[in-house]
């Protein structure tokens, strides 16, 4: 898991959390790239151009997410709108002219708001140790079954992804939060679909194998504990008519 420990598990707690974490005075780009992908900037200059737009990337999208959170957040408009124009001064922070431009620390004035935000902003439920311990459990499997399959095989590929997006959402969870997971879920869904543009004859064979169910037992768990994180209903069991078609 992240090192990143959020106080409050919400868009607002995220943010905090990594401005926090930042040290100030130091160049974005090794700030952000170690914190978000384990990735420190090399000497090599395509390297770094890449970690870089991958690491403002996701500090764009983890602010927008709070923005938007925020925006709809069901408070007195008085008080929203003392909380949006209080944390206006932070997208000085979210668009830097360049990956080597310094990092500014995130003030005490700051802070506070952003902690008052994430005290009004809805909490996501935390994974539980069990649930986690299921997908990590489920993942090992399906590399089990990956090792069994010929190489080549449509599959194949599909297992090696949803062991990626599983993988990456739960080593940082404390980055992506719950909306994280079910993003996953659904990327996992639109993978596993891309068995149905194949031949009938070899659907009708890669459904019989035990690397599908595999898979289908997977996706059945990780919408499980995303649907608890989010506080939503799974799915796979609310849109069961088509999608038990498809796992």
């Amino acid at each position: 898991m992240s090192n990143l420990k959020p106080r409050y598990p919400n868009s607002a707690g995220r943010l905090l959390a990594i401005l926090e974490n930042v040290k100030p005075n130091k160049p974005f780009i090794s700030e952000l790239g170690p914190l978000f992908f384990e990735e420190a900037p090399t000497k090599d200059a395509a390297q770094k151009a890449l970690l870089s737009i991958r690491s403002l990337s996701q500090l764009h999208s983890i602010y927008a997410e709070f923005i938007k959170d925020l925006s709809e957040a069901d408070i007195p408009d008085e008080e929203k709108n003392v909380l949006i124009t209080g944390t206006a001064s932070l997208v000085s922070m979210m668009y830097p002219t360049s990956a080597d431009q310094n990092m500014r620390a995130v003030n005490a004035a700051e802070k506070a708001l952003l902690e008052v935000c994430a005290t009004r902003l809805p909490k996501e439920n935390v994974i539980e140790p069990d649930d986690i311990e299921n997908i990590l459990q489920s993942i090992i499997e399906l590399k089990q079954c990956v090792s069994d399959l010929p190489a080549g095989s449509i599959l194949k590929t599909i297992l090696l992804e949803l062991i990626r997006l599983s993988e990456d959402s739960i080593n940082r969870f404390n980055i992506y939060g719950a909306k994280g997971l079910k993003k996953a879920f659904k990327n996992m869904l639109a993978e596993v679909a891309e068995i149905y543009l194949q031949d009938d004859e070899e659907v009708s064979e890669i459904k019989k194998s035990n690397a599908w169910k595999k898979a289908s037992e997977h996706l059945k768990i990780f919408d499980s504990v995303a649907a608890k994180a989010m506080k939503y209903k799974p799915l796979i069991e609310q849109a069961s008519g088509y999608l038990l078609g498809v796992v």
